[in-house]
């Protein structure tokens, strides 16, 4: 009886590491950190569920022009000077490869792989990963999928139309964010938008001209949108740090 329970408890711990081991990973687009023009610097974030340490991984960017790579794990973990990247692989699309050679393994977790700053190809287009092969210490393959596509069009500015002149600081901010209104209003309305267009959040603020904010959303790239009791409009970019 007593070797029938070792059996079963071996088979369970042998089946529980192979399906942990074969866990589908995901690399995928974190926060964009900037856009200037057709430049964009976003996060690189790989869901490791392999339970495995990173040897080294490669993917293609669809529709973007990598023109660096740094910061996140491959800066922690001393990889940073072994990224090596084509950034005219195809005519739309642009290579990236890193790999271990004697630095410390990156440990199998969730986090940002890297900050990829490119250059869009066409921004009608959407932004993806594809051709994307990662691997363990041992060159065996980790399974892994990619995350949803981008795209920098999915914010509109609306036209500034308010009468007065509006001055928002610091920016980027760590969170608090000054609005100076430039004028009296009886009611504002403040908006906090993703980069994906979702409203964050929400708030009216009534008689006044100035308006102490406070961005509780991860680092990132935000849109925050005014409208006034007129239903006038005004919105500006704000980096969270």
């Amino acid at each position: 009886m007593i070797f029938m329970k070792k059996i079963f408890l071996l088979s369970f711990l042998f089946c529980f590491t192979y399906i942990n081991n074969n866990a589908q990973s995901i690399l995928s687009f974190g926060n964009i950190l900037s856009i200037n023009g057709d430049t964009v610097e976003v996060e690189i974030v790989l869901d490791n569920n392999s339970g495995l340490a990173l040897g080294g991984f490669q993917f293609d960017l669809e529709n973007g022009r990598i023109d660096t790579a740094y910061g996140g794990d491959i800066a922690t973990f001393g990889w940073e000077h072994q990224v090596y990247y084509n950034p005219n692989f195809t005519a739309t699309s642009s290579r990236i490869l890193c790999f271990n050679l004697g630095s410390t393994s990156i440990p199998a977790d969730s986090s940002v792989l890297m900050i990829l700053r490119f250059i869009t190809i066409n921004t009608a287009e959407d932004i993806c990963l594809t051709g994307i092969v990662i691997s363990d210490q041992s060159g065996n393959s980790i399974s892994t999928s990619s995350g949803p596509c981008i795209s920098i069009n999915n914010i509109s500015f609306p036209e500034i139309t308010f009468k007065s002149q509006i001055i928002n600081f610091p920016n980027p901010t760590h969170g608090e964010l000054l609005i100076d209104l430039g004028k009296l209003y009886t009611e504002i309305k403040v908006a906090l938008i993703s980069v994906s267009g979702q409203v964050l959040s929400s708030n009216v603020y009534y008689s006044t001209s100035t308006i102490n904010y406070q961005i509780d959303e991860p680092v990132g790239f935000y849109l925050i949108e005014l409208v006034n009791q007129y239903g006038e409009k005004a919105s500006f970019k704000i980096l969270k740090q």
